[in-house]
């Protein structure tokens, strides 16, 4: 249960008839939350709610944001059509605080649920984050269950592989060079993320595309040659 696994809140909110739900990691400083159609709102859904009306209000400092680069190119692309920067750090809040107090920016976050509104506090807090979504869909009067379709989102696939090294993975030129062949083959319409895990003997890659076909291949292709060079 909690953010990772929203199943158990798409089901209490349909269960009590509830406009919208809200689930917590383990220490609370992350946060997604659940419409009434059982759409998961993320970390890219709650930023973006909130950077728009923040731009609204005068509180988006710069009219940045800052956000990892897992983020989808929808939320980049929905941001920068309403006249807002985004920057991109690596995957981990602290990276995105550090960018934050950098650029003087209000507002930054992670697709994971992770939110820090720099002007009340510089750390994340699933109950802040929670209040300002909130304040700002009261403010706005938007139908929350609309929210979700408010952020384009282009297919994106996230897969662990389980690895005998996972930082010799990073070095190998083998790798490099199927990810630029991969890259290639996206043809500047979608992006590879691959990094390995914090704390875990994992490889994760990202991919995201604008067709769901796509995504696939890659994915499948990079599992394959990850999994015969350093597979558990």
């Amino acid at each position: 249960c909690g953010s990772t696994h929203p199943e158990q809140l798409k089901k209490l909110v349909a269960a009590e008839s509830a406009d919208i739900g809200f689930a917590y990691d383990g220490d609370g400083d992350r946060v997604i939350a659940c419409d009434s159609k059982g759409n998961v709102l993320d970390g890219d859904s709650i930023i973006a709610f909130c950077a728009l009306d923040m731009a609204k209000n005068n509180r988006l400092k710069n009219n940045k944001l800052v956000t990892t680069i897992m983020a989808n190119m929808g939320f980049e692309k929905l941001m920068n059509e309403n006249g807002i920067d985004v920057e991109k750090t690596p995957v981990g809040d602290r990276y995105v605080l550090e960018r934050m107090l950098e650029i003087d920016s209000t507002l930054g976050g992670e697709q994971s649920g992770h939110i820090i509104f720099k002007d009340i506090s510089p750390t994340g807090d699933g109950i802040i984050s929670t209040l300002e979504f909130l304040n700002a869909i009261v403010k706005s009067g938007y139908d929350i269950n609309k929210i979700y379709d408010l952020v384009p989102r282009f297919p994106q696939h996230l897969e662990n592989i389980r690895v005998t090294d996972k930082n010799k993975i990073m070095e190998c030129e083998e790798i490099r060079a199927k990810v630029m062949e991969m890259e290639g083959f996206l043809g500047g319409k979608g992006r590879i993320v691959l990094r390995p895990s914090g704390t875990e003997p994992l490889i994760r890659i990202m991919v995201e595309a604008e067709q769901q076909d796509l995504v696939n291949q890659v994915i499948g292709e990079l599992s394959r040659v990850i999994e015969e060079k350093f597979g558990k």
